[in-house]
């Protein structure tokens, strides 16, 4: 009896500790890793650049709307809100009528191939209010055909997306395909976008985060999908199935799933591991073992690059004195403008313009005799400048290049639009420089002797600029111009050999295959594109030799350096074009020898 006693209260025991019904998951196994391949990505496959709040350059900070404090810094973006509409840009549509320089110009997202927006985010309260409502934490995006959009009504919004404010991370998902009410409404699959502004929460006084954006294909590859899979006891459930990342931000993968397994979409989340949870009424399992999406190689090509082949720039090569380091024999003439100082810092020009109209001659003579510029030859233009001075574009932060052979008559470019602080402003194809006012000679058109820079347009000759100035005497109050260096270059050339250099990273793999191309536009797979060396390289920056076969045609393309993983094949382009030009005839190349 004691014995059957003993026997019988153990197992009693043992029944009250084993739960009533039993969920368990299969896969992903108790510590297992188990990694799959990251989804279509606009900013990983197109620039080459995750918007994952990694560098400064994942949100245009200075275009954001009604949000003090920004930073990115740990792989974060913060940032207060001082109106209930705050926004922010993770591509800038770019400023009406103006030379398009804004990165979605030169990258636009087609709108056929990517659908979904995902972002990881919170929203909380500081000082007196202390929470959104839910009502206000809502992600809604707005999306712009080009930098005249908001005149050609070519603009569009998606539906919102609400989520639980507070501390907690969220991962909230926008089909941009479901538009929203705003007018006139553009629908997204209507054609490319060059913009994409985002509206985190629609409150005031409240702190936003943001790990990380997305903008992913609809179509899902094989690879990027992982089979979860469970057992269970209860016969008949329904069960959703969520992804729940370090942070316990949370992504549903299905819900209503009547079967004990589901080929899960993992495309639309940032790469990184994942715990997964299965869940029905009165029970729930999270594995301990995870599903790791990999991390895509990101790649950026530095030659050839949108300045061209400066080694051979016009200054360079016909006067002997490059435009930069500044120094005084660099210009031909400077008008309207007063103090010159080419020693702050050296081998700048540091000056002050007398009224809105300060011109900037470049150097076109040696021994005072003019050397015409070939503008078939030279046609990468980039220079280097600072305004000081807050931006005011209405009032005149607006640059200008000039070109022509007769003072009168130059013709004028659109307005480039100049930030704050030391930037660099590239074209890669004066060729195509949009034009403004009656004489609209294109560059290709003539041989020309004057090549000008009109820096600004603030009337400091007026108040309250001028009155500024006098009292403050500072270059902030003034509106002085620093010129760092000008380049006006000829493109690359193969003839039939160049060199491609490049840089790329990957926090998950080390061994890369790494594959050369050219192709006639920015754009994979429309066209002919030729391949012409296959080599294996490790993360980090490298340069190589590559030869252009006989049987691709003359003429000019852009260099594609595809990096290819485990995982992951990401293809970046170079900024400028090249050149494949015919051979030289050496015995010739020097003029002819008897």
């Amino acid at each position: 009896m004691g014995i059957r006693a003993e026997f019988t209260t153990g197992a009693f025991l043992a029944l009250m500790a084993a739960p009533a019904f039993a969920l368990t998951i299969q896969a992903p196994a108790p510590g297992s890793v188990n990694t799959i391949s990251p989804g279509d990505d606009y900013a990983s496959a197109i620039l080459t650049d995750a918007w994952d709040m990694s560098d400064a350059g994942d949100l245009e900070l200075r275009k954001s709307h009604h949000l003090t404090g920004q930073s990115i810094a740990g792989g974060i973006f913060t940032g207060s809100t001082t109106d209930n509409v705050p926004a922010v840009y993770p591509l800038y549509p770019g400023v009406y009528s103006s030379v398009p320089t804004h990165k979605g110009s030169r990258y636009p997202v087609d709108t056929q191939r990517y659908r979904y927006l995902t972002i990881k985010v919170r929203a909380y309260g500081t000082g007196s209010n202390p929470d959104p409502s839910a009502g206000q934490a809502m992600v809604q995006a707005f999306y712009f055909r080009d930098q005249d959009a908001l005149v050609t009504n070519q603009w569009g919004c998606s539906g919102n997306a609400f989520y639980a404010p507070g501390t907690d991370w969220q991962i909230v998902t926008l089909d941009m395909q479901q538009g929203g009410t705003c007018s006139p409404s553009m629908p997204w699959t209507s054609g490319t976008i060059q913009g994409l502004r985002i509206d985190p929460v629609r409150a005031a006084g409240v702190k936003v985060d943001i790990d990380w954006i997305r903008l992913t294909s609809a179509a899902v590859t094989s690879q990027q999908r992982y089979q979860v899979s469970w057992t269970d006891t209860v016969q008949g459930a329904s069960y959703t199935v969520t992804a729940i990342d370090p942070d316990g931000a949370r992504f549903t993968l299905g819900q209503n799933i009547v079967a004990t397994a589901l080929l899960a979409d993992f495309s639309r989340l940032a790469p990184g591991d994942y715990r997964i949870e299965v869940s029905r009424g009165g029970a729930s399992a999270t594995s301990t073992g995870v599903v790791r999406v990999a991390a895509p190689a990101t790649v950026s090509i530095a030659d050839p690059s949108m300045r061209g082949d400066v080694s051979r720039s016009y200054a360079n090569t016909v006067l002997g004195n490059p435009w930069g380091p500044i120094d005084s024999q660099d210009f031909y003439n400077l008008v309207n403008i007063t103090n010159p100082v080419y020693n702050n810092p050296p081998g700048t020009l540091t000056a002050r313009a007398t009224n809105n109209d300060p011109s900037v001659f470049m150097q076109t003579r040696r021994n005072n005799t003019f050397f015409p510029i070939n503008t078939q030859l030279y046609r990468s233009v980039c220079f280097t400048m600072q305004l000081f001075g807050p931006q005011d574009i209405g009032a005149g932060s607006v640059a200008r290049l000039y070109w022509g052979n007769e003072h009168p008559t130059l013709t004028v470019s659109d307005d480039i639009v100049i930030e704050e602080g030391v930037n660099e402003y590239c074209f890669e194809d004066m060729a195509e420089m949009p034009m403004e006012g009656a004489n609209l000679t294109p560059w290709l058109a003539d041989i020309i002797r004057f090549f000008r820079i009109d820096p600004h347009e603030f009337p400091v000759h007026q108040p309250p600029i001028s009155q500024q100035c006098q009292q403050q005497q500072t270059h902030e109050a003034c509106r002085d111009f620093r010129i760092h260096s000008v380049t006006l270059s000829p493109f690359a050339v193969a003839r039939p050999g160049f060199n491609v250099s490049w840089t790329h990273r990957d926090t998950d793999s080390n061994g890369h295959t790494v594959r050369v191309l050219l192709d006639q536009n920015r754009t994979a797979g429309d066209g002919p594109e030729y391949p012409l060396r296959t080599v294996t390289r490790s993360p980090g920056t490298h340069t190589l030799g590559v030869h252009v076969p006989p049987g691709v045609p003359l003429g000019k393309y852009y260099v594609a350096l595809e990096v290819q993983d485990a995982h992951a094949t990401v293809r970046a382009y170079s900024t400028g074009p090249l050149l494949v030009e015919a051979p030289q005839d050496l015995i010739f190349a020097n003029g002819f020898q008897p």
